[in-house]
């Protein structure tokens, strides 16, 4: 197994989890979607990624904590190799990491396995037709909010998220989030501040290089539209076309 610690920090001594990753293969329809979709080629990547690194280098006003091609090549794929794109997504994305530290530091994503014990928080064992991971949150009755705070919650998705994100797949698919609401109640949803929708929305649209493909709300209740409406007056329309809601 390739040895991570040099060059994700983020993931730490994690081989347990990482074993778990499909950190290698490209199938076959997933590079013909990459050259289709994202019109990757060879070329374009070594020419791309020179690219983005002298934008970073000339325009960049925050300081890299990685620059090698294999991190790059993410905020690239997530942006369809738009140049631009991919440099306000890289900055944006440092700027979170700056602002705020306690998400990232010394985070191990073992020690919040509770989260995921609870049930939580969780990555489907299997993908969607499309290949793509899903991630599920039943922030419900397995949500106990007297025993696990929201930023808890969200340290555990940024973890989940950092480990994804090294699949090669991922970066060029992108991921379906599924949220299930059943027995959501007031205790859950005071939880849901304006400052949380804020990091929620700003970590899918414009700050982690991972695109959303689709956002499943299901067994929803009158709760829910409360919470909503908080979630409403940050969701771009781009971002409020991929939201399906059941109840």
């Amino acid at each position: 197994m390739p040895n991570y610690s040099d060059t994700d920090e983020e993931v730490g001594d994690l081989d347990d989890v990482v074993a778990d990753l499909d950190l290698e293969t490209i199938p076959p329809e997933v590079a013909e979607y990459a050259r289709t979709e994202l019109g990757e080629t060879e070329e374009l990547k070594t020419r791309a990624i020179s690219e983005l690194q002298d934008m970073i280098y000339e325009r960049a006003d925050i300081t890299p904590h990685r620059m090698d091609d294999a991190f790059l090549l993410r905020f690239l794929r997530a942006r369809n190799y738009r140049i631009e794109a991919a440099f306000r997504l890289f900055v944006n994305y440092h700027h979170f990491r700056d602002n705020n530290p306690e998400y990232f530091k010394d985070v191990n994503p073992l020690d919040l396995g509770y989260i995921g014990d609870a049930e939580i928080l969780s990555v489907m064992p299997y993908r969607d037709q499309n290949g793509r991971r899903i991630m599920i949150f039943r922030l419900g009755s397995n949500w106990n909010t007297s025993e696990v705070d929201i930023e808890e919650i969200f340290k555990a998705a940024l973890a989940v998220l950092e480990l994804g994100i090294l699949e090669p797949r991922a970066q060029i698919l992108g991921g379906v989030v599924i949220f299930d609401l059943e027995g959501f109640s007031l205790q859950q949803a005071w939880q849901v501040t304006p400052s949380v929708a804020t990091k929620v929305l700003d970590l899918m649209g414009v700050s982690f290089p991972m695109k959303t493909t689709a956002i499943h709300i299901i067994n929803c209740s009158w709760v829910f539209d409360m919470v909503f409406a908080v979630f409403k007056q940050f969701l771009s329309a781009r971002y409020y076309d991929l939201v399906s809601i059941q109840f």
